[in-house]
C-alpha cells in the first residue's frame, strides 16, 4: 500500500492570489475530477464529502495545528498555549472530555433555538450582497461570526473580531 507522499496527486493551491468567486470553483471541480484528494502548498486537500466524512470521524486523523504553529516556528508562549489546547488540536482523553463538554451545544435540537437570529442575519446580509455583489466579503465572511457572536452571548459589533 502507497503513503500519501509517493502518491501522484493533482495540485490544488489553496493560497493562489486569485482563488476567488467562480475561479475557485471552477479550480476546484478540475482537481476533484481527478481525483478525491490533491496536494496543497501546506497540506493535503479532500474533495470527497465521504472522504472527507471518513477523516473526520477516523480517530486515526489529526489535525496538524501544532505542526503548522511549529513550520512558522511558534513553538512557546501565549499562541502555542492557545493552539495546544485547542479542541481540534487534542486527542484521546482530553478531546472526548471537551467534545462531550461541547456536543450538546451542536445538536440539531439546539441549533434550532438559534435559527431565527441566523435567518435575521441572512435576510440583512442578503439585502447588502444585493447592492455589493460580492458575496463572501458581504455574507460568507461575517455571516459565521455574527452567528458564533450570539451563540457566545457576545454583541454583534464584536462579530468582527471573533473573525479576524
Amino acid at each position: 500500500m502507497a503513503i500519501v507522499t509517493e502518491l501522484d496527486l493533482p495540485l490544488f493551491d489553496y493560497s493562489a492570489p486569485d482563488l476567488r468567486g467562480e475561479v475557485y470553483h471552477q479550480r476546484l471541480a478540475e482537481v476533484a475530477e481527478q481525483g478525491w484528494l490533491a496536494q496543497g502548498p501546506l497540506s493535503y486537500v479532500v474533495l470527497d464529502r465521504q472522504a472527507g466524512e471518513f477523516f473526520l470521524r477516523s480517530r486515526a486523523t489529526v489535525f496538524p495545528g501544532r505542526q503548522i504553529a511549529e513550520m512558522f516556528g511558534v513553538t512557546q508562549g501565549r499562541l502555542w498555549e492557545q493552539i495546544d489546547a485547542n479542541i481540534l488540536n487534542q486527542s484521546g482523553e482530553s478531546h472526548r472530555r471537551l467534545r462531550a463538554l461541547v456536543g450538546p451545544a451542536f445538536t440539531p435540537r439546539a441549533a434550532d433555538r438559534w435559527r431565527p437570529a441566523m435567518r435575521e442575519f441572512l435576510e440583512h446580509l442578503w439585502d447588502e450582497a444585493v447592492t455589493s455583489c460580492e458575496f463572501v466579503t458581504t455574507v460568507a465572511r461575517p455571516y459565521p461570526a455574527l452567528t458564533i457572536a450570539t451563540v457566545l452571548g457576545a454583541p454583534p459589533e464584536d462579530a468582527p473580531r471573533l473573525h479576524a
